[in-house]
């Protein structure tokens, strides 16, 4: 049976999961608490780059206010929610923490049916992480990114002649299941006014 401490035991995989929890931790830290700092290092990054001719003059100006923008947005976006009553903003995270858990269910279903006898907590913690990576990605959706990552890090819990399945199963029944059901449902309501 593999369990978490096989699997964070196997190369450096702790240290990189503790660096990128803790940058990420830092990060909107900063934002939240010090958005007027962030602003000062978005424009030292675009100064250098500027300077490096990485980017023209005209183009760090335009960067510069749509960081500033974001930065606002999401910090008046984050007061907001923590203004709003204490009751609902647990309820907000009670009903995240359930969707997120009955999202990840999905693949110790997956995993369990293939025969692999690995903890939940272990699949649970894994696809946690790979979830964590997702929101960084670059492409719309995550997409591709999201499918190396997961066959990436649950290659080293399941056989190599299984994962390209597990991951097929895993991305079709929590995305595209239901991106099929929504045009599906579109489309019925859009022919149903003409």
């Amino acid at each position: 049976q593999r369990n978490l401490f096989d699997f964070l035991a196997s190369g450096h995989t702790i240290f990189v999961i503790m660096l990128i929890v803790i940058g990420y931790i830092l990060l909107f830290y900063v934002i939240i608490m010090k958005p007027r700092l962030m602003k000062i290092i978005a424009l030292d990054i675009l100064a250098v780059s500027s300077w490096l001719h990485l980017i023209s003059a005209g183009r760090q100006k335009r960067w510069f206010k749509k960081v500033i923008r974001e930065i606002n947005n999401f910090s008046g976006s984050i007061a907001m929610f923590f203004s709003g009553h204490p009751r609902y903003i647990l309820l907000s995270i009670l009903f995240t923490v359930i969707f997120l858990l009955l999202l990840f269910s999905f693949s110790v279903v997956f995993i369990q049916a293939m025969g692999y006898h690995i903890s939940i907590f272990t699949i649970i913690a894994v696809q946690a992480f790979v979830t964590f990576l997702m929101y960084f990605a670059p492409t719309p959706g995550a997409s591709g990114v999201a499918e190396g990552c997961y066959a990436l890090v649950f290659s080293r819990l399941i056989r190599p002649a299984d994962i390209t399945t597990l991951t097929f199963l895993w991305r079709f029944f929590t995305i595209y299941l239901g991106v099929i059901i929504g045009i599906v449902i579109m489309y019925l309501k859009l022919s149903r006014k003409e």
